[in-house]
């Protein structure tokens, strides 16, 4: 695989990783976006190539630390804030690809971005994606690990992932998250704040009890609308 390559098939990977992210409420959207549009730009002109300064890195590293900071988020979580601290450094450090081994290390902050997604989503079609990219996934390290890099970009000629063993890892995939899926919802976690299908989920039972769950002031939800009958304005 040329450098091209690798940066492409990470950007690819990046877009995958942030599927989940727009139906979620745990990132905000300036977040994603930003990290979507390095994506396109890996997947779309592989061929542009930026290099920075220490000195460019370090004020990035700052900016980064602000961002995150004015951003804020810790009343929903510590999801939030890291999240959003994730997405920013995964971003920088996937525009800077330039050989095998700067591909490898942005692997690991891309893998920890699609972690985030998986586990911030609650809604049952979160078992299709799962299995997709338990394929998509076990392809791609399959491809990286049997082709590399050889000589300044020989090809090795050791032949790529076979279909039958994809669906094989689609098949192991979805019988080991059926339990996972089937307990998270019910779990009822305030660290669980992802909004899917109908109805969002936060760390309140059906049965609303507030001096047991805690105050009303800290649900998303809309808990009493009170209008005068006369029309004369409430105190």
């Amino acid at each position: 695989m040329s450098v091209e390559e690798y940066r492409r098939l990470l950007g690819i990977l990046l877009l995958w990783a942030l599927v989940p992210f727009p139906f979620l409420y745990i990132i905000l959207p300036p977040f994603w976006l930003a990290a979507t549009a390095v994506g396109l730009v890996l997947a779309v002109r592989p061929s542009v190539n930026i290099r920075l300064s220490q000195t460019a890195l370090n004020l990035i590293g700052v900016g980064i630390i602000i961002a995150v900071a004015v951003a804020g988020g810790l009343r929903v979580g510590p999801l939030r804030p890291l999240g959003h601290l994730l997405l920013l450094l995964t971003s920088v450090r996937s525009l800077m690809v330039t050989d095998r081994q700067s591909f490898l290390r942005a692997l690991l902050p891309v893998s920890l971005v699609w972690v985030v997604a998986l586990t911030s989503s609650t809604h049952v079609t979160v078992v299709v994606y799962f299995c997709f990219s338990a394929v998509f996934w076990w392809w791609a390290g399959m491809r990286i690990h049997l082709t590399g890099i050889e000589n300044g970009g020989r090809w090795t000629g050791r032949p790529l992932p076979r279909m039958r063993h994809a669906v094989v890892a689609a098949v192991v995939a979805l019988i080991l998250s059926i339990p996972i899926f089937l307990a998270l919802p019910r779990l009822r976690s305030p660290w669980i704040a992802g909004r899917g299908g109908a109805s969002s989920v936060t760390g309140f039972t059906s049965n609303v009890a507030l001096s047991g769950v805690g105050s009303i002031a800290q649900s998303h939800e809309v808990a009493m609308a009170v209008r005068s009958v006369s029309g004369d304005p409430l105190r």
